[in-house]
């Protein structure tokens, strides 16, 4: 069974992750970017950062999903980041969480299968958010207005509804907060 987590910039979806992995035995399923790796990111672990070429070869070899591509603008330059949904094999005595955008987690449902996949929106109130995006190491503010501008129209028109499970609001303390993520996907497996 895949837990999917889907939620807009810096609602916890990582620090949540993190937690169902290294404490409730979750095993993680880890997407590929072309973005450049983060100061406080681990390759293999946060995601797989790869180049283009990479990509393209994963493509173009039916190793992939999904892809989605982001126009970004960081330090006044513009680039082009990729990010891709690789394909797994899933092994059904495992628990797994993966994190996806609402056209990941769409893609991802379909190919594996909607009673294989509990997809759960966390959110949080954008005060939160900015808060979080400014802790992390080299914030910008023109690449969090990019993020913002981007989750407005990933989830503007969420056409995930059809597949959601539940909603978690994650402005509780994080303990708090993946212990409803957990009792939501255990409530989710016991109706299967």
């Amino acid at each position: 069974m895949v837990l999917i987590l889907c939620g807009k910039s810096c609602t916890g979806k990582d620090t949540i992750k993190r937690n169902l992995v290294n404490y409730y035995n979750f095993t993680p399923l880890i997407t590929l970017t072309t973005r450049p790796k983060r100061d406080n990111e681990i390759d293999g672990v946060d995601y797989n950062f790869i180049s283009l070429q990479e990509l393209e070869n994963l493509a173009h070899n039916g190793k992939i999903i999904e892809y989605r591509k982001f126009n970004t603008l960081v330090d006044g330059r513009e680039d082009t980041w990729f990010y891709a949904t690789p394909l797994y094999r899933l092994e059904d005595s495992k628990d797994y969480v993966i994190i996806l955008d609402p056209k990941g987690a769409r893609k991802f449902i379909d190919y594996n299968g909607k009673d294989n996949c509990c997809l759960l929106c966390i959110e949080s109130d954008d005060i939160s958010r900015l808060n979080r995006a400014k802790q992390r190491p080299n914030f910008d503010q023109i690449e969090w207005d990019r993020r913002l501008e981007t989750d407005s129209k990933d989830f503007g028109y969420f056409e995930l509804y059809d597949m959601i499970y539940s909603y978690v609001l994650n402005d509780l303390p994080i303990d708090l907060c993946v212990e409803k993520v957990l009792d939501f996907y255990n409530d989710w497996k016991d109706k299967k």
